[in-house]
């Protein structure tokens, strides 16, 4: 009976790690904080790829079982908490994340202030590895994962309007 409990206690434990809310996580290279207008130049960051976890595994966690289609791709990797925290206040109209890995295939994963996941599509031009673009983005905490085949890359993540 006694170690019916202790196992019990202790899958309760595990449990409750892996559900924290992404908010308790500190962001492995830091924070970018943009209002509308803001200058191209501050809104950029860099970092290296990464990771242990699958890209669809992360998404699996992050989003209660539940993986959107762009986030099932084979052979990346993410770290566990997230590259970076993007901080918008007020809404900005349309915006747009990019990265640049050096031209190697690279998921830009975000998740927004409401919980939902969207990942990036793969790049279209020269400098562009992965894109994410949508309108109407509500003022909030964005939490950030980039993806990549192999670790050690240095990447540049980017935002324009």
């Amino acid at each position: 009976m006694a170690k019916r409990h202790i196992y019990l206690t202790v899958l309760t434990l595990i449990m409750g790690l892996l559900a924290l809310p992404t908010e308790a996580q500190t962001p492995n290279f830091g924070q970018m904080e943009l209002a509308s207008g803001f200058d191209r130049a501050a809104a950029t960051a860099m970092g290296t790829t990464g990771g242990s976890i699958r890209l669809g595994d992360l998404a699996q966690q992050l989003n209660r079982g539940r993986v959107p289609a762009a986030c099932q791709v084979a052979n990346l990797h993410a770290n566990q908490t997230p590259d970076h925290l993007l901080i918008l206040h007020p809404d900005i109209e349309t915006l747009r994340l990019v990265v640049n890995n050096g031209g190697k295939t690279a998921v830009l994963l975000l998740q927004g202030p409401d919980g939902q996941l969207h990942c990036s599509s793969p790049g279209e031009r020269f400098n562009e590895d992965a894109i994410l673009q949508d309108v109407d983005w509500t003022a909030g905490n964005y939490y950030l994962w980039v993806a990549a085949e192999k670790a050690g890359q240095q990447y540049r993540l980017s935002a324009r309007e």
